[in-house]
């Protein structure tokens, strides 16, 4: 029940950031207040340097993750990659990896784009 009510929360964030976070100057106390509550949810793994890009990797509980429909799963990775994007001013690599199976579940990548894998 807690990762849903922090679920919503990184929603409703998101709904009122985005458009902030979208233009030159963005949102950084925003950015942070979606990168905090998205830490509560997961367990962030510490940036790994790969191919010259920093990937960032969170470990999202399987039954949470299959509990949500698919417009909400882009809303979350979205939200995350934006607040990223806007705290290190420059776009890396946002991995969502399910943490039963380890497999990518979500990624917004710089040149792939943003897609919600499973």
């Amino acid at each position: 029940m807690k990762q849903i009510i922090r679920f919503a929360i990184i929603v409703l964030l998101a709904s009122f950031l985005l458009p902030c976070l979208a233009v030159a100057k963005c949102d950084k106390p925003g950015a942070i207040a979606i990168i905090h509550y998205m830490k509560g949810l997961t367990d962030k793994v510490p940036n790994v340097y790969m191919e010259g890009r920093t990937t960032t990797k969170y470990y999202v509980d399987s039954k949470f993750w299959n509990s949500l429909p698919k417009d909400k799963k882009l809303a979350l990775i979205t939200a995350v990659a934006d607040a990223h994007a806007c705290l290190e001013e420059s776009i890396g690599i946002i991995q969502l990896i399910d943490d039963q199976t380890g497999l990518v579940i979500a990624e917004a990548h710089p040149t792939r784009g943003i897609r919600v894998l499973r």
